[in-house]
């Protein structure tokens, strides 16, 4: 974990023919998912491609565990980044007024990778917090059945503690969004894509996602 944070590029760097994060922040790729979806793979492929950091939940604790590198995170942006990430952090406090201090936490954290772009997110609800200007939103759906089979084969479980686990899963995903942002995951207008892995297999997930951020950022060039 440690040798991921250490060799994403410096968030200090505006990049992309310098325009201004004010008015961009991105681009930055966000994957929400189901349980079992397959989307772990999938990011990482994706992340390879793009040649991006990947940030899946457990970086983003390992980071928020770590208040001195959440600092360093925030240290390295300019004035004009900062404000930017104080900014959007006020819009979502000013919509969930209750959030609590951990969930103002992850907030700032993901606002803060994600300001200079060209970042992955899986996970953690970062496709909620990040604008949508600035960010690829995709859901990864898969059925149920194949979801079951995929946690059961990869944590070698017997069927009735896979169904159990995947359903604890849920219900905990379900929790968090609501918590975090008020949404549900299927909501289809929170989505710019929405891929349902066990109908097209994660060689196919890749292509269209990135055929989706050539589209969506055709103005910004990034590594294809």
């Amino acid at each position: 974990m440690r040798e991921l944070i250490s060799e994403s590029p410096r968030h200090g760097d505006r990049g992309l023919n310098n325009v201004s994060v004010r008015g961009l922040g991105g681009p930055v790729l966000a994957i929400s998912r189901e349980p079992g979806s397959r989307s772990p793979s999938i990011a990482r492929a994706l992340a390879r491609q793009l040649d991006w950091p990947l940030y899946d939940t457990e970086a983003l604790g390992y980071l928020l565990a770590k208040s001195d590198q959440s600092d360093d995170i925030m240290d390295r942006l300019d004035l004009d980044q900062r404000t930017w990430v104080e900014e959007h952090l006020e819009q979502w406090r000013h919509h969930h007024g209750g959030a609590d201090t951990t969930m103002l936490s992850l907030a700032r954290l993901v606002l803060g990778l994600a300001c200079p772009g060209r970042v992955v997110f899986l996970g953690s609800g970062a496709g909620f917090l990040v604008p949508r200007l600035s960010v690829l939103h995709v859901g990864i759906v898969g059925r149920r059945d194949e979801r079951l089979a995929e946690i059961q084969q990869t944590r070698r479980l017997t069927p009735v503690v896979a169904a159990s686990q995947l359903a604890a899963e849920e219900e905990r995903r379900h929790e968090f969004l609501h918590r975090l942002t008020g949404a549900e995951f299927a909501q289809p207008d929170a989505y710019d894509l929405m891929i349902n892995s066990s109908s097209l297999g994660e060689e196919a997930c890749v292509l269209l996602t990135m055929a989706a951020l050539r589209t969506r950022f055709a103005d910004i060039p990034f590594a294809v």
